[in-house]
């Protein structure tokens, strides 16, 4: 058949499920492709090409609802696609977890409404997408893995973006979470090492893993709609400041491994300060403790190796077992409100209890 489909040194396939198309002149016939499996030997049949030169995969059709037969037929062509399904009728992308690594990029209609579970994993190849503002749920670990993915754009529309979602998502830099997001599930960006920077909408309530091991996040606003802050920032080894807003009630686990964390605030609407929280802060050199803080818990401060100056505001909290870790122990920390200083880390804390 004669190559009628390069402009520009890109190849574009026009495909038709459910045969239904507009024929013209530089498109195939209804006869070229009538079935997945026509697609499939068509694609056997181009030449090899790279993951920057792309076959273009163009749907048009009334009635689309096999997508999965679709991506099937296009990975045993064994050819690098990006797949553009503007204008077909998909209501919903769901479970093509496998390893999709002939998948360079894809258009997302705007008739889809959910992106599902895991359905774009391991897409090793997939470097952007763009989330129309039709989708309300980008489903658990749906671009899991995709190490080449460096944009995402996620449009006005979204509700929720599932737990391990952008999981080790190892190139992408920024991501802006629009304003309609009200919940971010856990570990949605575990382990994108070069997100740099990222915008949290005053919509979200709870942080909850999301940003585990992100290291090269330098800075992160906590809008005041957070209520609580759960093993948030873990591994953040960048991350140098933050200041936690009024509307923060817990804090637990939430900046363990931040060793460049020089500076905090907690602020005094928080009570809890939970496990390992600020464990293993090593650039932590001072800190203070509000007066609504009653519970310290185990190893909240373990291993804050620059830390020799605690200010405690007021005299009801309970320190957990090694809560700190050190040596100044109960000569330092035997009840009152005061700054305790020592030239030596606040390192020895075992268990200690301030006294009424």
């Amino acid at each position: 058949m004669k190559n009628m489909f390069k402009v520009f040194g890109i190849i574009t396939l026009v495909a038709v499920i459910g045969f239904s198309m507009t024929i013209c002149s530089s498109e195939p016939t209804h006869d070229d492709f009538g079935e997945f499996n026509e697609l499939h030997a068509w694609l056997i049949k181009q030449p090899a090409n790279t993951v920057s030169n792309p076959y273009t995969v163009k749907l048009k059709v009334n009635d689309f609802t096999n997508f999965y037969n679709l991506v099937c037929a296009i990975a045993r062509g064994g050819k690098y696609v990006y797949l553009d399904l503007s204008g077909s009728s998909l209501t919903t992308i769901n479970f093509l977890e496998g390893g999709y690594n002939w998948l360079t990029g894809i258009t997302i209609p705007d008739g889809v409404t959910s992106i599902g579970e895991s359905a774009f994993s391991y897409s090793t190849n997939l470097a952007s997408v763009t989330i129309p503002s039709s989708v309300t749920s980008i489903g658990d670990a749906a671009f899991f893995g995709c190490t080449s993915l460096a944009s995402v754009t996620i449009l006005n529309g979204v509700t929720s973006i599932g737990a391990l979602a952008f999981f080790d998502c190892t190139s992408l830099a920024s991501i802006t979470i629009p304003n309609s997001v009200t919940s971010i599930g856990i570990h949605a960006f575990y382990g994108c090492t070069s997100l740099a920077s990222v915008t949290i909408p005053s919509s979200v309530t709870s942080i909850a893993g999301a940003f585990y091991g992100c290291t090269s996040l330098a800075s992160i606003t906590i809008p005041s709609s957070v209520t609580s802050i759960e093993y948030a920032f873990p591994g953040c080894t960048s991350l140098a400041s933050v200041t936690i807003p009024n509307s923060v009630t817990s804090i637990g686990g939430a900046f363990s491994g931040c060793t460049c964390l020089a500076s905090v605030t907690i602020p005094n609407s928080v009570t809890s300060i939970g496990d390992s929280t600020f464990y293993g802060c090593t650039s932590l050199a001072s800190i203070t403790i509000p007066s609504s803080v009653t519970s310290i818990r185990s190893y909240a401060f373990y291993d804050c190796t620059s830390l020799i100056s605690v200010t405690f505001q007021g005299r009801d909290s309970t320190v957990w077992n090694y809560g700190f870790l050190g040596d100044l122990g109960n000569k330092y920390f035997s009840g009152g409100i005061g700054t305790y200083k020592t030239t030596a880390p606040v390192s020895s804390i075992s268990v200690w209890t301030k006294q009424p």
